[in-house]
């Protein structure tokens, strides 16, 4: 009897083919757009979560004017800016209770040495671009470092040495001490102690920062994982203990920071020393001070704390005191609005394609009262007639199911990608197309309970 019963499903799906094929196009449309816009959903939800717990949005920024863009200001006359934020200005988180750490991230970048700029010409003592002595203060990887003395391979060298080292830069390149990156710049970040507790962050390979790193003349780097893959061609387990080779100085990798699929993978991060308060760096520094507060709740109290001290140590209107969470809640706010009203869209298409579908079906079934009829009076039961209707609905549904997967992919980049929430996740998408095949099959499988309690006799005489 089950060949038979599979048999019939054959005849019913062959015979009206095109009939079929719309069905299967009605459950793709329905799947496809119900699994994008649930794979939206948990995306979204997922992204919202790492982003409100992320470091960066626990932090009180604490900056001076002069780095904030004029725009965020109204054509006035303010108050002259003569505020220089160091590294001691850190102090103002001991006596916040609320603070648990503070430091410094400023933003940096590297100009490498590589086989084509040594090719082009490498600046040479007393050439057209000599060092100077008491040169400014902002060296020329972007930082605002006053150790602007370029060391040698172990720190303390002049750019005459490292010109000279370069002259037989094919010696280098053979040599297993040294990295010879392809990339001509890379960027990153200057730290200083406590960043690393407060995101989190451990090395995997070698060691981070010791204390005498940030006050010494040692010029040492720590790699991001995927930026140690891509300066030593895809193995980052050997770069520890060599040197890079900078226009300014030369660096030596001391460790590998653990992945930890943030920014600062694809970054180096290089310890913060102290700025001079000199007008240079009040016209141009970047120096930012970051304090890291663990309650959320507390954020804005401890803004205000911030905003007295400074202005009692500096006076008004010297320092910006930022909140990110503030945008970042906002971000969250609308995306979590956003997806909702897709998958409501997408949800309310996919009711709609099931009834349609469960509507078909019904009709389908009822011009097959005369088979079951004679499918009862030759003994098969309730189960074997219910089967016939149970495959066909399994059928258009997988196949079905089938193409809204790979319709729901493009869907779901398009969507995700406006959204800013990085890479697509197959699993939610599999997840999503799972949900909205079952919801579909159950629609499809609603019309055979109609088939099934046709008696024998009954479907004979409607059929003659």
């Amino acid at each position: 009897m089950s060949n038979e019963t599979s048999l019939i499903m054959k005849r019913r799906f062959m015979g009206r083919i095109l009939e079929s094929g719309l069905l299967i196009i009605a459950v793709a449309l329905g799947v496809g757009a119900a699994a994008s816009g649930l794979s939206l959903m948990f995306h979204t939800k997922e992204y919202s979560q790492n982003l409100l717990n992320s470091a960066e949005y626990k932090e009180i920024v604490v900056t001076t004017r002069a780095n904030v863009e004029d725009m965020t200001y109204p054509v006035v006359e303010k108050t002259p800016n003569t505020t220089t934020l160091t590294t001691a200005d850190l102090k103002a988180g001991e006596i916040i209770d609320e603070v648990l750490y503070s430091y410094v991230v400023s933003s940096s970048h590297i100009r490498l040495v590589t086989e084509e700029s040594t090719n082009m010409g490498f600046p040479r003592e007393g050439g057209a671009n000599p060092p100077q002595e008491n040169a400014n203060p902002e060296n020329s990887n972007g930082s605002s470092s006053n150790e602007m003395q370029p060391g040698p391979p172990e720190g303390g060298d002049n750019m005459g040495q490292i010109s000279e080292m370069l002259e037989t830069f094919e010696d280098i390149k053979e040599n297993p001490d040294y990295l010879v990156p392809e990339v001509e710049e890379i960027e990153g970040v200057e730290v200083t102690a406590q960043f690393f507790d407060a995101w989190g962050i451990n090395a995997q390979d070698g060691s981070l920062f010791t204390s005498s790193d940030y006050t010494g003349s040692s010029n040492i780097i720590v790699l991001g994982s995927e930026m140690a893959k891509t300066l030593n061609t895809g193995n980052y387990n050997s770069v520890i203990g060599k040197k890079i080779v900078a226009w300014d100085k030369v660096y030596k990798v001391v460790g590998v920071l653990e992945e930890t699929g943030s920014k600062y993978d694809n970054y180096y991060v290089t310890p913060k020393k102290e700025v001079s308060n000199s007008f240079f760096m009040r016209r141009f520094g970047d120096t930012q001070l970051r304090f890291y507060v663990d309650n959320v709740n507390q954020l804005d109290t401890t803004a205000t704390q911030l905003s007295d001290w400074f202005t009692t140590q500096y006076g008004e209107g010297q320092v910006e005191i930022s909140n990110p969470r503030e945008e970042a809640s906002k971000v969250v706010s609308r995306n979590n609005g956003i997806s909702f009203l897709i998958l409501f869209l997408s949800l309310a298409g996919l009711f709609i394609a099931s009834v349609n579908v469960s509507n078909i079906l019904m009709s389908r079934s009822l011009r097959m009262k005369k088979h079951v009829g004679i499918l009862k009076a030759l003994g098969a039961s309730k189960k074997n007639i219910l089967m016939i209707f149970v495959k066909e609905a399994l059928l258009i549904t997988s196949i079905g199911s089938v193409l809204g997967t790979f319709l729901a992919l493009p869907l779901s980049i398009t969507m995700e990608e406006s959204l800013g929430l990085g890479d697509v996740s197959w699993v939610y998408i599999i997840i999503g197309v799972f949900m909205s095949s079952i919801l579909t099959l159950i629609f499809s499988v609603l019309p055979a309970r109609q088939s099934v309690d046709i008696e024998a006799a009954e479907a004979m005489r409607s059929a003659g």
